[in-house]
């Protein structure tokens, strides 16, 4: 019985998978290279080909800075097993600034957080 459940879970490895992804970033102005404070922060997602949708919202502080701190569950990973993908946006409301959105991706097991850098917008007109 031992060997039937060792032969069974033996390419089984326990893992921390990302349920929801992490990204952070700098928002700037353009032309100032200035931070945007207040600026909203949408991140929509969706895991592998699941019509769900997530919505999480953040606000850009006195830096410019926002941040989405990914959510990480435990698992069992199964060799060779292809792991879903994280799929989603991200999309940046400013007073005074055009809107902006950015298509972003990471895996289950990709990086707990992505570091998008420093993000310009343009002023609207």
């Amino acid at each position: 019985m031992t060997l039937l459940v060792g032969i069974a879970l033996g390419g089984c490895i326990p893992y921390r998978y990302a349920d929801g992804p992490g990204f952070r970033g700098t928002i700037v102005s353009g032309l100032q290279n200035a931070p945007v404070v207040g600026a909203r922060v949408t991140l929509s997602y969706g895991k592998g080909r699941l019509i769900e949708t997530r919505h999480v919202e953040t606000t850009s502080d006195a830096a410019g800075s926002f941040s989405f701190p990914s959510k990480r569950i435990w698992g069992v990973y199964v060799v060779p097993m292809d792991p879903y993908g994280i799929f989603g946006n991200i999309e940046i409301f400013a007073v005074g600034f055009s809107p902006k959105n950015i298509a972003v991706m990471t895996g289950a097991m990709g990086p707990a957080e992505t570091n998008l850098g420093m993000i310009l917008l343009d002023e609207s007109r």
